[in-house]
């Protein structure tokens, strides 16, 4: 059986295939914003390094765009020092007592 093929018929053959390969091709892009702020120097690298403390991780980094988005939709919740000292303390005078 002879597997020749003339360069017109392979060319045609790889216009017919690419609707498929291009939909196969790469992850799913999702509908994303970008978002630009005026930070500190650090505050890039602070994030990063909170995005992975918490579970926020893209290969060796952070996800910090996961973890803003996360915050948005309010499955993670900020709270100030103040409230933290409140809440620590709170929890060691309940632990004495016990």
């Amino acid at each position: 059986m002879d597997r020749t093929f003339s360069i017109s018929t392979l060319y045609t053959k790889l216009q017919n295939w690419m609707p498929v390969i291009k939909k196969m091709a790469g992850r799913k892009k999702l509908n994303r914003k970008k978002v630009q702020a005026r930070v500190d120097i650090d505050t890039d690298k602070k994030l990063q390094e909170l995005a992975v403390k918490l579970g926020y991780t893209y290969g060796k980094g952070g996800a910090t765009g996961e973890m803003l988005d996360a915050i948005a939709n309010e499955d993670l919740v900020l709270i100030t020092k103040d409230t933290w000292d409140k809440i620590s303390a709170l929890q060691t005078a309940i632990s004495k007592s016990s």
